[in-house]
């Protein structure tokens, strides 16, 4: 009996989401620069593209009219790329969203998330991360084209878990190459003092398109 009237409010709660259809999550692609050059990505992101990053004050008016309907510290602002550390005025686009009311975090590769930006961005009022890490040394280097890539991740990681008020979580691609080790893998980031992991299959867009290493077979998927 416990089991179906928890899955009846279940239910519920999801109906009701759904009707809603509340506004929580806003992504913000304000590049598409990028310092690596990751054998999956959908972007097809590169160090100089032709399209000229957006500039912040045309994202902010995009996005005022928000606060008309919503209550602006209930969108989170999610900001990526490419790799939005590559902004320079990223900690300035923080400052200007957090004095508007909006929540903002960042998604990363970690290879220039140094002690400095790091600072700086949490100055600015940064409350949340997500660090993509795939995977140990070999398969994650692999994937991103690098080989100081993980090194690069890990140092990042270490600063990331120090900072007791930020919500962060790492993100894995899997794939045929790091599949095999994903138990191992999460044995380290709870080493690393990890707390929330998620982890996701490749779509077959960008780059990825056509790689047949990025495929798991059916008994992997389940």
């Amino acid at each position: 009996m416990p089991g179906k009237f928890s899955r009846f409010f279940h239910d519920r709660f999801r109906h009701n989401e759904a009707r809603l259809h509340e506004l929580r999550y806003l992504f913000w692609e304000c590049t598409q620069r990028c310092n690596l050059k990751c054998l999956h990505c959908g972007s097809d992101c590169i160090s100089e593209p032709e399209v000229r990053d957006m500039p912040f004050d045309d994202f902010l008016q995009a996005i005022l009219p928000l606060k008309n309907v919503y209550s602006p510290n209930s969108i989170q602002v999610v900001i990526t790329g490419g790799e939005p550390l590559l902004r320079d005025d990223l900690p300035a686009c923080g400052i200007a969203l957090r004095k508007h009311g909006f929540r903002w975090g960042i998604v990363t590769n970690g290879w220039s998330y140094t002690p400095e930006k790091h600072a700086a961005l949490l100055s600015a009022g940064m409350g949340s991360l997500t660090l993509s890490l795939d995977g140990f040394e070999e398969s994650h280097n692999w994937l991103r084209s690098n080989n100081r890539s993980f090194e690069r991740a890990v140092q990042a990681l270490d600063l990331i878990v120090s900072s007791k008020n930020l919500n962060y979580d790492i993100v894995t691609c899997v794939h045929s190459k790091n599949f095999g080790e994903l138990a191992r893998f999460r044995n380290f980031l709870i080493s690393k003092k990890v707390k929330a992991w998620r982890i996701f299959t490749i779509a077959p867009i960008g780059r990825a398109a056509g790689n047949s290493d990025f495929r798991l077979s059916g008994p992997q998927l389940q």
